[in-house]
């Protein structure tokens, strides 16, 4: 119930709940349980289980009949019920309880419905929403989402051609790497704080999971029906933007999705009863969209040009403190002008300022392995060569051969920045700590001590 094939997995997650947590609970409980002896003929199931289907049937009438995962909502919501598979005291450390689901998922598809009377509460989203799209707009309100900076033009023209009366559809141009997407969540983030339009207030962006909605198909036709469904749930919202990354995965004939996801857009658009904010390259948009000019009229262009590096360290700049605080680390300025700077020299298939973002958060993934792990790393390999010189004063050992074969495995095996770190301290130690770095001072590298060694001889340093 709790993963995503169930359906239900979009909706929880929107609404906080942790759903790794929770899938963790439940299998710590199904491998606790007590498992039949022998494999019978025609298993029955438990007086537990059996108890639980009767309720979930005869909650059931609580779920709207419409829904795709009605029963999977029903049966979680009778799980959830204490007495029946669990006791009180387990589902007292379970993040979800009866009423919460029946919250969910029995008032939020209803309350989806009054949304075309315009009495929709903000951010409850439906099952076809909730299993095929993301609503960037609860991301943003849960803090999810990173700031951008630097964009303020590109944003003032989309929310200039999300204002138009008629075709209020943008099309974003960029090269990978550009912030197309980020410009996006940047728009859902000034959404959730208010800082948009009178017309674009209570606004909700949903993005559309094009993988998902293409995945699983067991008929010819089904995609197109799931995008039907899609669109009428979006429509049932006043201000509703459906955010389509790649949208000419939907206009490529060759493509998984096939051409007739874009055909039945273009009818919803030219009435203007749907809002679609897209995106894709400038490559794929003069081979896919230009050749098509009554899907292409249909939206208004925004292109996104590469920032230079100055912009785009201030960019690092504004999302930095979400990466510290993910990897637990401090980052120097110095640094984030590095990761610039090389990211614009040697990464050549994505442009600024994902690229940068990219090298950055992967570096301060490698120091933060490179925390955890290190010190356990370094004392067995310690334990290893003290075998290794044990053995030589027995005799028998090729030394040398030895320790050819012990170097090139740790040059494997360890991290690129603990070996530069160990050769660096190798080359200090005859003339002492530098004066230059302040071992108080933050360094986005290591933070506690680390032993290192020469020869015979350990001694602890700061980095």
């Amino acid at each position: 119930m709790l993963h995503d094939t169930s359906g239900l997995s979009g909706t929880l997650s929107s609404a906080g709940i942790d759903l790794l947590y929770a899938r963790d609970w439940a299998e710590t409980r199904m491998e606790g349980a007590v498992k039949s002896k022998g494999t019978p003929t025609e298993p029955e199931p438990s007086v537990a289980a059996d108890d639980v289907l009767k309720e979930a049937r005869r909650l059931s009438v609580r779920f709207p009949k419409s829904s795709d995962t009605s029963e999977n909502a029903a049966l979680l919501a009778a799980l959830c019920r204490p007495g029946l598979a669990f006791t009180k005291d387990q589902l007292q450390t379970f993040p979800l309880t009866e009423k919460m689901v029946l919250e969910m998922f029995g008032t939020a598809v209803e309350e989806s419905g009054k949304a075309a009377n315009g009495s929709a509460k903000p951010g409850k989203t439906g099952s076809v929403l909730a299993t095929y799209c993301t609503d960037k707009t609860a991301q943003a309100e849960a803090g999810k989402l990173d700031p951008i900076l630097g964009r303020d033009k590109e944003v003032r023209q989309m929310v200039e051609i999300l204002g138009r009366r008629t075709t209020p559809n943008v099309v974003l141009l960029g090269e990978p790497g550009v912030g197309k997407s980020a410009l996006v969540e940047g728009f859902a983030l000034n959404i959730a704080q208010g800082n948009v339009p009178e017309r674009l207030k209570g606004a909700r962006v949903f993005e559309l999971d094009i993988g998902a909605l293409v995945a699983g198909a067991s008929y010819k036709g089904e995609t197109e029906d799931r995008l039907k469904k899609i669109i009428k749930e979006v429509q049932q919202y006043p201000n509703a933007i459906l955010f389509i990354d790649e949208v000419h995965v939907l206009m490529d004939p060759q493509g998984s999705a096939g051409k007739g996801l874009a055909d039945i857009l273009k009818p919803e658009l030219a009435r203007g009863g749907l809002t679609v904010v897209a995106a894709t390259t400038n490559e794929e948009y003069r081979k896919y969209m230009e050749r098509d000019d009554a899907f292409a009229r249909r939206f208004g262009v925004v292109r996104i040009e590469e920032p230079d590096p100055d912009m785009a360290a201030r960019m690092l700049e504004a999302i930095l403190p979400n990466y510290q605080k993910h990897h637990k680390l401090g980052i120097e300025n110095a640094a984030i002008i590095g990761a610039v700077e090389l990211a614009k020299r040697y990464v050549k298939d994505r442009c600024l300022p994902a690229s940068a973002v990219g090298l950055m958060d992967q570096t301060m993934s490698a120091v933060r392995l490179l925390m955890d792990t290190s010190g356990s790393e370094l004392e067995k390999l310690e334990k290893e060569l003290d075998g290794l010189t044990g053995a030589n004063q027995q005799g028998g050992v090729d030394l040398a051969k030895e320790l050819d074969w012990f170097e090139l495995r740790m040059g494997r095996s360890l991290s690129p920045i603990l070996l530069a770190m160990l050769e660096e301290g190798k080359k200090e130690e005859s003339s002492g700590y530098p004066a230059s770095r302040d071992p108080q001072g933050p360094y986005c590298a290591v933070s506690r001590p680390l032993p290192m060694r020469s020869g015979r001889r350990s001694t602890t340093r700061m980095w």
